[in-house]
């Protein structure tokens, strides 16, 4: 198992982000736009490193006070099952959990709750995820 190093840094290549997307088959179609956008305006902003490869990544928005969403946590497929995931959710949860949020929120891709259910998230009875399409 290849050693992995984590680093909180925002100053990476946006094509060594774009390249995990795709890989990972989620936001495949962002580009420079979209992840520059998201590096900006994210909260918190973790990263998993073999050697210089890109692994994984987790995003968190929030205003710091009130609540906080994880917006992306995704792990490149060849990496899968070697606790990547769950090592960037619980370094998050570190870093959120002084602050005494009301709530922190995630919307998991249907099938993987059971991952986020692990780590204390519970899924909210009677709750239904609504969104609005601005796209044309």
């Amino acid at each position: 198992m290849p050693e992995i190093r984590y680093s909180d840094k925002k100053d990476i290549e946006v094509g060594k982000l774009i390249e995990l997307y795709r890989a990972s088959q989620y936001n495949y179609w962002w580009n420079e736009h979209n992840v520059r956008a998201m590096l900006n305006y994210s909260y918190i902003f973790l990263t998993a490193w073999s050697n210089d490869q890109l692994v994984g990544t987790i995003t968190v928005i929030s205003d710091g006070v009130n609540n906080a969403f994880i917006d992306d946590l995704l792990v490149h497929p060849s990496f899968r099952h070697q606790k990547i995931g769950i090592t960037l959710l619980q370094k998050v949860l570190d870093k959120i959990k002084p602050l005494n949020l009301k709530f922190i929120q995630l919307i998991p891709i249907p099938g993987q709750e059971s991952f986020f259910e692990k780590a204390g998230f519970r899924v909210i009875p009677k709750h239904q995820v609504m969104e609005i399409s601005m796209l044309k």
